[in-house]
């Protein structure tokens, strides 16, 4: 094996860490496509040229980068979604406004909407759309399992109520707008 072909392999073995939510059907059309695209333009006849190898990653960058360029092209895998999905569920569960949980719950609002923006914009709109839609969802199903298992509890005055309703459909939006926006910037740019 030459120096080049084990830089292509080491640079590969790099770009497949930063895949990592892929699935790995979707790794191996990567890389493959990647090795055979670094070795096709590395080559001084039929052999593989060191010089063209260390040029050509330099020119690809950094495998973090690379990994994310193919991510945006290509989707998480089932198990990841799900995984995303029960996190924000999980969260959502202290964004409602009980006593009991205090400031804690106005916090945790402000993580469930970073998480929730930030996952968008890693994934598509859609399904960024379905994460905040559960999200909104759980805070209503974990509200009424709590006022079912408190008689007497109140979720207090007409204000109450309607800012839990409005948090719970602004969360969907929040899941779904910033990937819609990330998406039209990327095809504009395409564009030009």
């Amino acid at each position: 094996m030459t120096s080049g072909e084990r830089e292509i392999n080491e640079y590969m073995a790099k770009v497949r860490f930063h895949l990592l939510g892929l699935s790995e059907k979707d790794k191996e059309n990567i890389l493959k496509e990647l090795k055979d695209h670094i070795s096709e333009s590395s080559k001084k006849g039929n052999e593989i040229d060191d010089v063209k190898v260390k040029k050509k990653i330099a020119e690809l960058g950094s495998p973090r980068k690379m990994a994310i360029k193919y991510k945006d092209a290509y989707d998480y895998s089932p198990a990841f979604k799900l995984l995303f999905i029960v996190i924000g569920g999980f969260l959502s569960t202290f964004t409602i406004p009980l006593s009991a949980y205090g400031y804690f719950s106005a916090v945790v609002l402000s993580v469930t909407f970073l998480y929730v923006t930030y996952i968008s914009l890693r994934t598509n709109k859609r399904f960024g759309s379905v994460l905040g839609t559960v999200c909104g969802i759980e805070r209503l199903v974990v509200l009424g399992m709590f006022l079912a298992a408190s008689k007497g509890y109140s979720i207090g005055d007409s204000y109450g109520i309607v800012s839990l309703a409005l948090v719970s459909l602004i969360i969907p939006m929040v899941g779904f707008l910033p990937a819609y926006y990330k998406e039209s910037y990327n095809e504009r740019i395409g564009e030009e």
